[in-house]
């Protein structure tokens, strides 16, 4: 599959992605905590734009050889209004489209192509569709915010569909991938990441992505690839 994606300067966007695949079939994508919404193109030419919500556990995507797919992840910090956060929670929902204008949460706006994401992302920021939750940002990130715990934790259960702790097992695995792709050998990045030793690592990889971080990197299977 060719696979791209940048990052943006923009607070209300986590990641700009495109593929397009060369071969049919499925991958695994590590659990996530991000709402995002996806355009695809199939083989015969039909268009479909998707509302994906965040997946507490590993899923199965399917891939159609030919198929193009691209568009924008969030950052837990934003999140969708008038959507029923556990409607969609580990969901990909299909939204009325036509080819040219998508609809969500009862408003209408253009399909936008990969290069111009942030036009998109800023008029539904614009018409109300898209909150940002800058506290609930800085918090997540590790910083004080002055929450409680129990503050935290339901904000963020109202932002995402997750808990505050689902959130920050998911971003830790994160951190220790990259520590493991840049080099670092299984007992440091388990450190550095703030694992309790090696095997705790371990656990929570099989927990989010469904396989050891030995196997990922010796099999070059890799469920944690769609993201930096």
């Amino acid at each position: 599959m060719g696979y791209r994606f940048r990052e943006s300067p923009s607070p209300l966007v986590g990641l700009v992605w495109e593929a397009v695949a060369e071969d049919g079939g499925s991958y695994t994508e590590a659990a996530n905590e991000f709402w995002g919404i996806g355009f695809d193109i199939d083989p015969r030419g039909r268009f479909t734009a998707t509302l994906a919500g965040p997946s507490p556990e590993p899923r199965e995507l399917i891939t159609e050889a030919g198929g193009r797919s691209w568009g924008v992840e969030f950052p837990p910090a934003v999140f969708l209004r008038r959507i029923p956060k556990l409607d969609v929670l580990a969901k990909l929902r299909e939204l009325p489209s036509d080819g040219r204008f998508f609809e969500i949460a009862g408003v209408r706006f253009p399909v936008t192509e990969y290069d111009e994401m942030e036009v998109l992302v800023e008029a539904m920021h614009r018409q109300g569709v898209l909150l940002y939750d800058a506290a609930l940002g800085s918090a997540l990130a590790g910083e004080f915010a002055g929450y409680s715990e129990r503050h935290l934790r339901r904000r963020a259960s109202a932002a995402t569909g997750l808990g505050a702790k689902r959130i920050e097992q998911l971003q830790r695995a994160r951190a220790a991938y990259r520590l493991l792709v840049a080099g670092a050998t299984l007992a440091d990045a388990a450190r550095e990441a703030g694992y309790s030793d090696q095997a705790h690592m371990t656990r929570a990889f099989r927990d989010i992505s469904g396989l050891t971080p030995a196997r990922i990197l010796a099999e070059e299977i890799d469920p944690f690839a769609s993201r930096p």
